[in-house]
């Protein structure tokens, strides 16, 4: 051990000796290492630690799940949720819960939106959480004729009442409902498929909610009985689906269960992402590794006569390895405290860079940190680094290496295996370079791509916001319609509005859909389906929507009026082919009620899901016809949208103090911080930075092995320019060794680019894993910054002069 010490201390000086390399090297491992510890913190996180839940591995996420023209998956109704947790034999429990769910706290400082959890009564009891204080719901509390509780969050207890242990028992108004606190969550609490919440409230489900098969709106998971596997629970379940199915033919035909396991639901988006920038961090560590050594490689022919010496007084081989690869564990150490202050600073510029919205559905986020088993990995990562870049050194001062540096004065032969050896090093950080080059290349193309898909609309000087008016003011469907009239010619007559719309759900965002069918056509014919969204007169225009043809919305289109429908291009294409659709007639299904809907114009398709997904059926009810008390407001302005926020809050106001305006933004924020373009972004930012940071390191790297080369060949070139070679062929000469290099690079790193395009085609849109512009464009800037960091060297050679090269040592 005191041998260990000692060579650790000899290290730290000999690293004092040499400042400019030692920060050098430091400043590469930290870069790396704390871009790998950054990424391993996020999924450490998100992947690797247990759920906060009671045996996390037996729950499962049950979806329903029907060969539609929306979504193959999707929520489920209440009566089929109960048939479901009364019948199956393949759960202890069943639980559910419901998807959105934003409240009004009412306080003393005025209205506020917070984020509300609608779940069942066995919610928590089903994930196996218990609070630390109060208690959680009960059998019976999660239907409409019950008061209703509130659970809350830890957070929400903390920053909202100061943690309080009088709190429980006390009361809340929300969206003007009476509710009592009965508990409080633990810290490590939460549930990211519903997002991050400050509230529970039960579900206490009412009217169609209650009674429709057809109307999906719920969530359902439940906790595996022992012994019973998910492959066991989906057949359970599709037996049970298929029971169902005959029961009620009219709202389950074909209707069958998916069940996966939670953690799927909870990483499925984000792992392949994390997966992705793991390879990449990894690839930027290797790089980082592979410069050292060649560093550490050209520094070992200076130190050659030191360990011959050393050797000469009875050192052997091993003691030599070990000197060298403890100083190289003095310097990956050194790397990796700067790594860690790297890694802590890169995490939360990461948290933050998400949107808001995005974060919310990950609340296992607020975890990643360096905490112990994340001080452990970078401790691994770091004795990994110290032997890839020690060893090659290490190897290389090898016993009769040193006998030969003792009869050279101090140098050491053997200049060319190790020009092998730093050429095949430089090979490898070139290849690497080119996988990430193209790799970056691919999703920026695919972002901007997915950016600039054409909305439908015009996407500029719009701007978007929700109203969460008092329910209980807006009680009937009159009430509703004269508060958004009001609302649309108060804000109509702001300065700088020049049009102003509603609708239930504004574009890119996605929604409910509608079952419906053709009138004339067979009643056999399955139900076509279309996103739904309930619009005004006002809406299309403000937009600036393209009508294909009829009409759009106006006066005509009221409440006491023949109910109509606008539809886009895809479901007119899909219900009614080559026929034009203006004139027939739709029914929705979803209960028998429903009367026959005219559809009145055929608008172009607007993009009313995710930007990823290509266009869906959609179909456009006025909002007179089914009025809504919470909708959300587009408005069109001659002005910059930023300036007019203040006028409009003002005016929303002066139609009702209690409205909360929600999610103010403009249509390009919308877009921008849409989840298709953050998980798109993410990846594209992060592997590009790691990107330049590789091909940086791959030039410094071929710069010095071109550079060594010629400091090894000085004599060579002394003689051959006295003996008449003109200084272009030296140039020639040594530019040749350069390329020869980038060029096996290039081709190693395009056969890898290609298989890490294959990797990454999930997360591309709009462009092949092998786009040949792309291949193209990598190889251009890989052969240029190759050129570049050969020329700096075959310039300094070509001007050498003749007689000094002659007398060079």
């Amino acid at each position: 051990m005191e041998g260990v010490l000692q060579d650790a201390r000899y290290g730290v000086r000999i690293l004092l000796r040499r400042p400019g390399f030692t920060a050098v090297a430091i400043l590469v491992l930290a870069l790396a290492i704390g871009a790998n510890v950054a990424i391993f913190g996020f999924i450490d996180a998100a992947l690797l630690r247990p759920l906060p839940y009671r045996e996390p591995d037996r729950l499962v996420k049950i979806w329903d799940a029907r060969q539609s023209q929306i979504d193959s998956r999707f929520e489920a109704s209440y009566p089929d949720y109960l048939d479901w947790k009364q019948e199956s034999p393949a759960f202890s429990s069943l639980a559910a819960y419901s998807s959105g769910g934003n409240r009004i706290l009412a306080g003393t400082s005025g209205p506020e939106m917070i984020p509300v959890g609608s779940v069942s009564d066995n919610f928590f009891q089903t994930l196996g959480v218990s609070p630390i204080l109060g208690r959680v719901f009960i059998s019976g509390e999660d239907i409409a004729s019950s008061p209703q509780y509130a659970v809350l969050t830890y957070g929400f207890w903390q920053h909202r009442f100061g943690g309080r242990r009088d709190i429980v028992g006390q009361a809340l108004t929300l969206s003007g409902v009476p509710t009592t606190i009965i508990g409080v969550l633990p810290r490590d609490f939460q549930f990211a498929p519903r997002g991050d919440v400050d509230v529970y409230v039960t579900l206490r489900p009412k009217g169609g909610m209650l009674s429709r098969r057809n109307l999906h709106w719920i969530h359902p998971f439940g906790r595996l009985k022992p012994g019973i596997s998910v492959q066991q629970a989906q057949t359970m379940m599709d037996t049970l689906a298929s029971s169902l199915e005959k029961q009620y033919p009219d709202s389950n035909k074909e209707l069958r269960t998916v069940v996966i396991p939670l953690t799927e639901l909870i990483t499925g988006p984000i792992k392949p992402i994390l997966m992705v920038l793991m390879g990449a961090v990894g690839m930027l560590l290797l790089i980082a590794c592979a410069n050292i050594a060649n560093l550490l490689l050209a520094r070992s022919a200076t130190r050659a006569k030191e360990f011959a010496l050393r050797s000469a007084l009875g050192a052997g081989r091993w003691r030599v390895i070990r000197q060298l690869t403890t100083e190289g564990v003095v310097l990956a150490a050194a790397g990796t405290l700067a790594g860690i202050v790297v890694a802590i600073l890169a995490t939360r510029w990461m948290i933050d860079a998400l949107p808001q919205a995005m974060r919310q559905t990950m609340p296992y986020l607020k975890q990643a940190g360096i905490e112990p088993r994340i001080l452990a990995f970078a401790a691994g990562l770091a004795l990994l680094t110290a032997l890839l870049f020690s060893l090659p050194p290490a190897l290389r001062l090898s016993i009769p290496m040193l006998n030969d540096a003792l009869k050279e004065g101090g140098q050491l032969s053997g200049t060319s295996s190790w020009k092998r050896v730093g050429s095949f090093l430089v090979v490898a950080e070139l290849a690497i370079s080119a996988v990430l080059l193209v790799g970056s290349a691919l999703l920026l193309k695919s972002l901007f791509r997915l950016l600039n898909v054409d909305a439908g609309f015009n996407v500029s000087r719009l701007t978007t916001f929700y109203v969460f008016p008092d329910s209980h003011r807006y009680d009937l469907d009159a009430e509703e319609i004269v508060m958004e009239r009001q609302l649309m010619d108060t804000l109509a007559a702001v300065p700088g509005v020049s049009a102003v719309g509603s609708t239930s759900t504004p574009p890119i965002v996605g929604g409910n859909t509608s079952l419906f069918r053709v009138v004339g056509a067979p009643v056999t014919a399955r139900p076509y389906e279309a996103n739904s969204r309930g619009v005004d007169a006002g809406y299309f225009s403000a937009l600036q929507a393209t009508l294909k043809s009829g009409r759009y919305f106006d006066e005509r289109d009221n409440a006491t009026a023949p109910q109509t429908v606008i539809i886009n291009e895809t479901l007119a294409k899909m219900a009614f082919g080559a026929e034009d659709p203006v004139g027939k007639q739709i029914v929705f299904t979803y209960n028998a009620q429903q009367k026959p809907r005219e559809v009145v114009g055929v608008l172009q398709d607007v993009h009313e899901g995710a930007l990823d997904v290509e266009d869906k059926p959609a179909i456009y009810t006025p909002f007179a016809q089914g009025p809504n008390n919470i909708f959300a407001v587009v408005v069109r302005s001659t002005v910059d949208p930023a300036s007019l926020r203040p006028a409009l809050e003002k005016a929303v106001h002066e139609i009702d103090p209690g409205i909360v305006l929600y999610q103010m933004q403009t249509m390009e924020e919308l877009i921008a911080q849409s989840p298709a373009a953050a998980l798109h972004r993410y990846p594209a930012w992060l592997v590009s930075v790691f990107a330049f940071t590789a091909l940086l390191l791959a030039v410094v790297g071929l710069y010095g092995i071109v550079s060594y080369s010629v400091s090894q060949r000085t004599r060579e070139i002394g003689i051959r320019m006295a003996l008449g070679a003109p200084r272009g062929s030296v140039l020639k000469l040594v530019l040749s060794d350069g390329a020869r290099l980038t060029a096996i690079g290039i081709v190693a790193g395009v056969i890898g680019a290609v298989l890490a395009g294959y990797v990454l085609r999930s997360l591309l849109f709009g462009i092949a894993p092998w786009d040949p512009a792309t291949l193209l464009a990598a190889i251009a800037i890989l052969s240029g910054v190759g050129l570049f960091a050969s020329y700096m060297p075959a310039r300094r050679a070509s001007r050498l002069d003749p007689m000094k090269a002659l007398h060079y040592e």
